[in-house]
């Protein structure tokens, strides 16, 4: 189990993870595109972290894991991330930038670590 810090570590702000509610926002929308597009944002995200910016990630979440905003990003990621046919994998993949050789497996495998309640 990992340790919570006492404290709010100096000059860090609780991140808030603005596209996954997003993205649970936009699923049933009539217009796809909309939910693509922060789904994508998403796995941008992810894919450009850096092992440093992996580990800030992992600390921020141990910090922010009794907030409401942190808590709905959970559930948003086990609703909508969890599988290849959840929702916002759907949506990645309806992207019109997404390509096959896309690490769809790890993309959720982080997700699921940082996100987790």
């Amino acid at each position: 189990m990992a340790m919570v810090p006492a404290r709010q570590p100096p000059g860090v702000a609780p991140a808030h993870p603005t596209r996954l509610p997003a993205v649970a926002d936009r699923k049933a929308d009539a217009n796809r595109n909309l939910g693509c597009h922060h789904a994508r944002d998403a796995d941008t995200i992810v894919g450009m972290m850096r092992s440093a910016e992996y580990d800030r990630a992992r600390l921020l979440a141990a910090w922010s894991r009794p907030e409401p905003h942190f808590l709905q990003a959970c559930d948003t990621v086990a609703a909508d991330f969890s599988g290849p046919i959840a929702p916002g994998m759907l949506r990645l993949r309806e992207h019109r930038l997404f390509r096959s050789g896309f690490r769809l497996d790890e993309f959720a495998d982080i997700l699921a670590e940082i996100f987790s309640h």
